[in-house]
C-alpha cells in the first residue's frame, strides 16, 4: 500500500498527552493515526448515507468505503475458526498464549503476553518471532490488519468485545493445540529423575502445577508441554485417578517404583491402579496397544 507524508498542527498539551497515550498503550503512532482516520471517514460515509436516505425516503447502497470498512470491522470473527485449526500460525499462537496466562492468573499484562510469545526455550509453543509486529496487526481493523483482538488498558491486555463470543467458542482449541514442534525432544532419564522431584514439590504444596511446569522445562530441557503432562499424570496417580496423556516406559516405572519407596505401599497402589485405567483408555482408542507399560504393571503387581 502506498504511504504518503502528513503534516499539521495541534495544540501542543493535546499533543503530549497523545504521545502519553501511545507510550502506555505501547502502540505506533502511524497505525494509531491511520486507525482515526479510517474511522473518521467510515462515520463520515456512514452519516452522510444515512442523512441521503432520510431525506429520499429510501434505503440507499452504501458507497464503497463503507463497504470496504464495514467489512474490515469485526473481521477476525470471520478469520478466529480458520486460525482456531491453524496451530503454526502466529494469530493462533499469540491466542493461545493469551489464554494460556488468562487461565494461569486470571488477567494478562502486556509484558507477560510479550516473554510467553519471545521465549523459544521456555514456551516453544507460543514462540513467535516479531511478537510486536503481529501483536500490532491484532489490535486493529485496519484494511492490511490480521484482524482487532487485543485492546490494551495500560498494561492490561483484553480481548475486544466485538469478537469475544466468537473466541470463547474456540477457546479450548487454541489451548488443547500443540504448536511447539518441539515435542520430539527425547525424554532422558535424567529428565525423568529431576522431573519427579519436582512434581512431589506440587504434591505437598510447595509449588503450584503451573510453576512445576516451567521449573521442570527451566532445569532439565523438557518441552513445557511434556513437562505438563508430567505434573497432571503424576498427580492423578497418587489419586489412583486415570490419566490419559502418554509418558515413556522408563518413566513410567521409575514414578511407580519412586510411589512405592517414597509413600509406601498404599499409595503405591492407587498409583498402579491410575496406570491400568491409562493403559485401557489408550487401547480403546485405536491408536495401538501400550504393550511396554502393561509389562511394567504386570512387573509391580
Amino acid at each position: 500500500m502506498d504511504k504518503n507524508t502528513f503534516s499539521c498542527l495541534v495544540n501542543a498539551e493535546l499533543l503530549e498527552k497523545f504521545k502519553l497515550a501511545l507510550t502506555l498503550n505501547k502502540e505506533n503512532v502511524e497505525e494509531v493515526i491511520e486507525k482515526l482516520l479510517s474511522n473518521y471517514i467510515s462515520e463520515s460515509f456512514l452519516k452522510a448515507a444515512k442523512d441521503l436516505s432520510s431525506n429520499t425516503g429510501k434505503i440507499t447502497t452504501p458507497t464503497s468505503p463503507v463497504t470496504i470498512e464495514d467489512n474490515n470491522y469485526a473481521k477476525a470473527n470471520r478469520k478466529i475458526p480458520v486460525w482456531a485449526n491453524r496451530e503454526k500460525q502466529n494469530n493462533h499462537k499469540l491466542i493461545k498464549a493469551f489464554l494460556q496466562i488468562e487461565e494461569e492468573q486470571g488477567q494478562v499484562s502486556y509484558e507477560e503476553l510479550m516473554e510467553r510469545c519471545s521465549n523459544a526455550t521456555k514456551y516453544p509453543d507460543t514462540y513467535i518471532s516479531d511478537f510486536r509486529g503481529n501483536f500490532a496487526q491484532m489490535k486493529t481493523d485496519a484494511s492490511n490488519s490480521h484482524g482487532k483482538v487485543f485492546i490494551v488498558e495500560g498494561d492490561k491486555v483484553e480481548i475486544w468485545g466485538e469478537v469475544l463470543d466468537t473466541l470463547r467458542q474456540y477457546k479450548d482449541s487454541f489451548l488443547n493445540s500443540n504448536s511447539g514442534g518441539n515435542e520430539t525432544v527425547k525424554i532422558t532419564n535424567e529428565m525423568t529423575h529431576r522431573g519427579y522431584e519436582i512434581v512431589k514439590m506440587v504434591y505437598h504444596g510447595n509449588l503450584t502445577r503451573n510453576e512445576a511446569k516451567y521449573k521442570i522445562a527451566d532445569e532439565t530441557g523438557m518441552n513445557a508441554g511434556s513437562a505438563g503432562d508430567y505434573v497432571t499424570n503424576f498427580l492423578a496417580m497418587m489419586d489412583g485417578q486415570r490419566y490419559t496423556r502418554t509418558m515413556n516406559t522408563y518413566a513410567t516405572r521409575y514414578i511407580l517404583e519412586s510411589i512405592r519407596k517414597d509413600y509406601g505401599e498404599e499409595q503405591f497402589q492407587k498409583a498402579l491402579e491410575a496406570t491400568k485405567e491409562h493403559v485401557k483408555y489408550y487401547n480403546g482408542l485405536n491408536n495401538g496397544t501400550l504393550h511396554s507399560i502393561q509389562k511394567v504393571i504386570d512387573e509391580l503387581s
